[in-house]
């Protein structure tokens, strides 16, 4: 089986980072593309995430959501060298979505952290 790409999932938690070397050298071995995903959705409603301004709105959340990924992807020395392609989904988590991700992307392996 040839892997072309692979979906490395984080949450921006020291765990989830333990990872990132991991999924960095199966993609240099196997010259895949390596895709960060964060699921950001749950947070905008939680208790004590503060609402902006008047309104519920989410966009300032997730857009704060997607610098951090894009850094994360570009900066984390981990990734020094290596093109990380982020995907901030601006929904939670279910397996559901997540299989729904990997048949976009067409990833052939997920790489999670260690809990």
């Amino acid at each position: 089986m040839k892997i072309d790409r692979i979906l490395l999932t984080t949450d921006f938690s020291d765990h989830a980072r333990r990872a990132y070397p991991c999924a960095v050298g199966l993609a240099s071995k196997c010259d895949a593309s390596l895709h960060l995903v964060h699921f950001g959705g749950t947070l905008p409603f939680a208790d004590g995430i503060p609402r902006f301004g008047n309104t519920t709105t989410c966009e300032p959340l997730f857009d704060s959501l997607e610098n951090a990924l894009v850094k994360e992807a570009s900066e984390h020395p981990a990734f020094n060298g290596f093109g990380v392609e982020p995907h901030l989904q601006r929904h939670r988590w279910t397996r559901t979505r997540q299989r729904e991700l990997e048949r976009k992307l067409g990833i052939d392996l997920i790489v999670t952290s260690p809990q």
